[in-house]
């Protein structure tokens, strides 16, 4: 039965978490409202969720390709190559 097995969580709940230090040579975006950054000035779509977020922006060894990071994970990948979808 679940109310069996269940334990508080050790850790204490954050309701407002530090502030996460990106890397010096990460791009920084704060996500719109939409749910979207702008890159080379074009609106690039990454997620409601994340909205006003500030996420990174990392090259990746491929030439034209941007992965977005929040925090330690890999959001997405922005080919830089592709042209923008309304």
């Amino acid at each position: 039965m679940p109310a069996e097995r269940y334990q508080p969580s050790p850790r204490a709940f954050e309701p407002r978490p530090a502030a996460f230090e990106y890397g010096p040579d990460d791009q920084l975006r704060k996500v719109c409202t939409a749910g979207r950054i702008s890159v080379q000035g074009q609106p690039r779509r990454i997620g409601k969720a994340l909205r006003g977020k500030t996420v990174a922006l990392r090259p990746t060894t491929r030439d034209g390709l941007l992965e977005v990071i929040f925090r330690t994970t890999r959001i997405t990948t922005i080919d830089l190559r592709e042209p923008v979808s309304p």
